[in-house]
């Protein structure tokens, strides 16, 4: 799982070493088995253990995402989130149903499906769901209705100025957009950066919007 304070390096550390089976295992460490090891004291330990405590609240698309499901990235992963809305119902969905939401392809919907419907990772999922971590949407996590940007759909690309991709993304949910991976012709917005790449490149052949962050402030107002 993407815990503050664990790296992946730790993580396999930990399972070498024997302390945890899989990643729903990271819950059940406690202070007594981490000090001792090496690099950790009563400190180290107490704020590892804290982080790992603290990311139970984390929104169930970066649940989503942690799970490693093939080709899903935080953007897919939060499309997934906001069109199924829980982990049950992504579960229960047929390839041609994921293949519906935006940035997953044919290929792609039969890879997710056929993970979920494997019993290991299936297994994986209700340990998760066993240390109460969240495998559904509440409402403040799903796109607000009635804003200045419902309906309409935008990709980031590039750094911008102040506000990182999440904040940006954030934002843009919460005025009633989406935001997706890839530039398409459904796209209404591309929302460009520094070093921006192909996906600029690609709204500027389609003939999409192209704005910097300041039209983007100026749409959300």
């Amino acid at each position: 799982m993407d815990i503050d304070g664990l790296g992946e390096k730790q993580a396999l550390r930990f399972l070498d070493e024997g302390l945890i089976g899989d990643v729903a295992d990271i819950y059940e460490l406690d202070e007594e088995r981490l000090v001792g090891l090496e690099g950790f004291g009563e400190v180290s330990a107490r704020n590892l253990l804290a982080a790992i405590d603290a990311s139970r609240g984390r929104p169930f698309k970066r649940v989503l995402y942690a799970l490693g499901l093939p080709g899903v990235g935080s953007v897919t992963a939060e499309a997934l989130a906001d069109h199924f809305g829980s982990i049950d119902a992504l579960h229960e969905a047929d390839p041609e149903l994921i293949e519906e939401v935006e940035g997953v392809g044919p290929i792609m919907a039969v890879q997710i499906a056929e993970s979920l419907a494997d019993e290991p990772t299936w297994a994986l999922v209700e340990k998760l769901r066993e240390k109460g971590l969240r495998l559904e949407q509440d409402a403040s996590e799903r796109r607000a209705e009635g804003g200045p940007l419902e309906g309409k759909t935008l990709v980031l690309t590039g750094a911008l100025p102040e506000l990182t991709r999440e904040e940006a993304a954030a934002l843009i949910k919460a005025a009633g957009g989406k935001v997706v991976n890839s530039v398409s012709k459904k796209t209404d917005y591309v929302v460009a950066g520094e070093n921006p790449g192909s996906k600029l490149a690609k709204a500027e052949k389609l003939g999409t919007e192209i704005l910097d962050e300041a039209g983007l402030r100026a749409l959300l107002a």
